[in-house]
């Protein structure tokens, strides 16, 4: 944690103007906070049901889907910038 935070905050700012950072970093932190809040009790709610081994493969899943996501939309703004 003490190395990915700065880095994906410092990758958040770097990805918007400079009049918008104050907004990416108030939804960044939300959603960080939420992510935490949320995938704790989904996570430990699978875990008490099916064990820690559907819960890892359930995390993978995620984590798949998220950076599907976000290669969909990082090319979207690369589309939209080059234009």
């Amino acid at each position: 944690m003490g190395a990915a935070f700065p880095a994906l905050q410092a990758w958040c700012i770097d990805g918007v103007p400079v009049n918008r950072r104050e907004h990416a970093m108030g939804t960044f932190l939300n959603s960080f906070d939420l992510g935490i809040g949320l995938g704790a009790i989904l996570l430990g709610a699978i875990a008490a049901m099916n064990g820690y081994s559907i819960m890892y493969k359930f995390s993978i899943v995620f984590f798949i889907l998220y950076w599907l996501l976000y290669q969909i939309f990082s090319r979207q703004e690369h589309d939209i910038s080059s234009s």
